[in-house]
């Protein structure tokens, strides 16, 4: 979809694409993915099995690439546990669908 801001007209961007969490043993998870165009900022998701539904971890800016999950957030447990992950991308217009997930293990 197209929307109109300010007169201006912005698509809604596509997902993010090679979305990845990797298997770290130093207390955290980085979760990478390969810029997209027309974003302002990006969202990284982790699902809850809990709740069962993502929660938004961060809204990286549009020149990031990444994002580094540590144990100091208390959103992760580095014991061995497996976290799944996806990002979207948003503009003024909204937010992309979901990208594929990728897990990632923390011990």
């Amino acid at each position: 979809p197209v929307y109109d801001i300010g007169h201006c007209w912005y698509p809604i961007p596509d997902p993010p694409t090679n979305v990845s969490a990797s298997d770290d043993e130093n207390g955290q998870i980085t979760i990478t993915w390969d810029f997209g165009s027309g974003v302002d900022h990006y969202n990284v998701y982790l699902y809850d099995p809990v709740m069962m539904d993502w929660v938004r971890l961060a809204s990286p800016s549009s020149g990031a690439n990444g994002y580094v999950l540590s144990a100091a957030t208390g959103m992760i447990t580095c014991d061995g546990s497996v976290y799944e992950f996806c990002v979207t991308a948003a503009n003024d217009s909204g937010e992309s669908a979901f990208t594929s997930t990728d897990t990632g293990q923390c011990n």
